[in-house]
């Protein structure tokens, strides 16, 4: 992709599923971009899934990815998504340090799926710069970005990253600050209640899925979802949900901490509501 104006420099926080699909999604328009995270084995991992994905890809012959355990190598980026576990110390800790070591007219994003952006906000210096960017996942496929502004927001930012996502060609909407923002909100408790059948035994994984993609037209079923998202990932989703909105209809299913208890967590362990190569 050619451009005669520079395009943004991109770090990225975290090189799990959500980091590593961020950054091919501004890799692929001819962004460059950086991967942090302090776990040299996950760096690796990262690296050989991307590298795996890219030969693969036949339209994306290079790209501008380069990886580092070194918080200070994302200093001269001009947005920075944080995509770490949702866990909302780990959260605040990377965002507290993060903005200590850019630049101050560096844009500051959280991918978080259920925290509030105003909560994360209180540990970035200078929260005018900070925004929620939840990008779905597959992040480099699917084409919805929720946006979430804070109180403290500015307009700058919000229009920066409006213009920044037309150009790796995504939609956005943007979402009040509220738990779990609009597609959590839903979607979640769907992939929960199909938990809840198969815990109960009124259908089986296939049939639940096959329910509900062909009764309801879905690209793919709630089961398969939660597979994809990561069940450990869904479990904290709904944790967090119940516990801010107050509200029982949150609560995990027991057969998501069971599975996770048994290291059962979709596809990224190969084994979750179904059993991956």
């Amino acid at each position: 992709m050619n451009n005669s104006k520079k395009l943004p420099n991109i770090g990225l926080l975290g090189c799990g599923q959500m980091g590593c699909g961020i950054a091919r999604a501004f890799c692929n328009f001819g962004f460059s971009a950086i991967i942090y995270d302090y776990d040299t084995f996950q760096l690796k991992k990262g690296k050989m899934l991307i590298d795996q994905k890219i030969a693969e890809n036949k339209i994306v012959e290079t790209i501008d990815l380069s990886f580092t355990n070194n918080l200070e190598d994302l200093e001269t980026s001009d947005l920075i998504i944080e995509c770490v576990s949702e866990k909302l110390e780990t959260k605040k800790q990377i965002l507290a340090k993060v903005s200590r070591t850019t630049k101050r007219n560096c844009i500051i994003a959280t991918n978080t799926s259920s925290f509030l952006i105003n909560e994360l906000a209180l540990s970035v210096a200078i929260p005018e710069r900070f925004i929620g960017m939840h990008f779905m996942n597959p992040a480099h496929m699917i084409p919805l970005v929720e946006l979430i502004k804070g109180d403290k927001t500015s307009a700058k930012v919000i229009d920066f990253c409006e213009k920044t996502l037309a150009l790796i060609h995504k939609t956005f909407v943007h979402v009040k600050d509220s738990p779990g923002f609009i597609l959590n909100r839903t979607l979640i408790p769907m992939i929960n209640e199909a938990a809840f059948l198969v815990h109960g035994g009124i259908g089986t994984v296939e049939d639940i899925d096959k329910a509900i993609k062909l009764g309801s037209n879905n690209p793919t079923g709630p089961l398969q979802l939660a597979d994809a998202i990561g069940i450990d990932t869904i479990y904290s989703i709904l944790d967090s949900l119940a516990m801010r909105l107050k509200d029982a209809k949150y609560n995990p299913c027991p057969l998501l901490l069971e599975y996770i208890e048994k290291g059962w967590l979709g596809r990224k362990s190969s084994k979750g509501f179904y059993t991956y190569d």
